[in-house]
């Protein structure tokens, strides 16, 4: 199982973003393959605020908010709820130079409590 995902940087401070997950095309016990859309502003240097709109299949549409803080030049917190199928999430990331390693624990409307670790390499 594996996820991907773009992001297109606008002019003034506005992100596009799609991803999808379980990627492989194959039901992966209770996770089915899903996508997401969302749409990011960075409202001041240091904050980002985001808005998606989500879809896993067998489960209805579903849309979330967040917001992020940057911390230092190098570290991000971040905090978002939704409806479906997250419910709640919050996590932290460190950047090192292209490299940003992200950490975060959300709530699933069925897999409950569980972890996320992603890598991005890029601006």
């Amino acid at each position: 199982m594996f996820d991907l995902g773009v992001k297109i940087v606008l002019p003034e401070r506005v992100r596009v973003g799609v991803s999808s997950w379980n990627a492989c095309g194959n039901r992966t016990r209770l996770l089915g393959q899903g996508g997401m859309l969302g749409i990011g502003f960075e409202v001041s240097p240091d904050v980002s605020l985001v808005a998606d709109i989500r879809k896993e299949s067998g489960l209805p549409s579903g849309g979330g908010v967040g917001q992020g803080s940057l911390i230092g030049k190098s570290a991000m917190l971040r905090l978002g709820a939704g409806n479906q199928p997250e419910r709640f999430s919050g996590g932290f990331g460190v950047r090192k130079g292209t490299i940003t390693v992200d950490y975060s624990t959300a709530f699933h409307s069925i897999l409950g409590i569980f972890q996320r670790v992603s890598v991005k390499i890029g601006k």
